[in-house]
């Protein structure tokens, strides 16, 4: 690739290289979806301040230079990215009480290696756990034990995969209620209905209907990066 785009350029025509990215954006965009660089290749990178380029190795150009911290370079959304295909997991009715907590959370974070999105609430007294994670290969197999660790706790799981991720990511939506309704605007302009959303360090994102993953994705690109309006 030639560097780092504001988005995928196979599915959003309009995307254009990032001259410079944070660390921390880098990571972000790492983590929701963004297949540019590895998660903890980038981690390992920003804990020992050490900057680096992502560009191609079959043609000329600088690259995106990844450096520094997302603060000092001001507020703005630097890209959209996304992941197809996403499992949505509620873990229902479950008994937790002193040391299960911890216990419950532990077995969770052996099960699945990388979730989204992860919150826990209470409703009649028991606890309700929601999360995503993209959808791959064994998903099967994960269900199962997601299944059998709810059971373990008195409750039961429900699965949804039917949505996939679309995420504005950059120190921009740090002010998270404007940013979700400039988005909202902007997807329902494009006959897009999010189904929810939540918050990461330096990101929005927006579970919406498979069939709408790229439209949703040129939606955002839209809004945030071209013309008048992008910040």
């Amino acid at each position: 690739v030639r560097g780092v785009m504001t988005a995928d350029p196979r599915l959003v025509p309009a995307a254009r290289l990032l001259p410079r990215l944070s660390w921390d954006t880098m990571l972000e965009l790492s983590c929701r979806g963004a297949g540019v660089m590895h998660p903890r290749a980038v981690d390992l990178a920003r804990r020992h301040r050490l900057a680096f380029q992502v560009r191609s190795s079959l043609r000329k150009g600088a690259g995106t230079l990844v450096e520094g911290d997302a603060m000092e370079q001001g507020p703005h959304v630097a890209a959209v990215t996304g992941r197809p295909r996403v499992t949505e997991v509620h873990l229902r009715n479950l008994v937790l009480s002193g040391g299960d907590h911890a216990a419950f959370f532990d077995a969770l974070d052996e099960l699945v290696e990388e979730m989204a999105g992860l919150h826990e609430y209470e409703e009649e007294g028991k606890a309700q756990v929601a999360f995503q994670f993209p959808e791959e290969p064994g998903e099967t197999e994960t269900a199962a034990r997601l299944a059998e660790l709810a059971a373990r706790y008195g409750g039961s799981l429900v699965l949804r995969a039917e949505h996939a991720s679309v995420s504005v990511v950059g120190s921009g939506v740090l002010d998270a209620p404007s940013v979700a309704a400039r988005a909202h605007r902007a997807l329902a302009a494009a006959g897009i209905t999010a189904a929810s959303f939540h918050t990461g360090n330096l990101s929005l994102t927006f579970l919406v209907p498979r069939a709408s993953y790229a439209a949703a994705q040129n939606a955002l690109h839209r809004e945030f990066l071209e013309g008048d309006s992008a910040s």
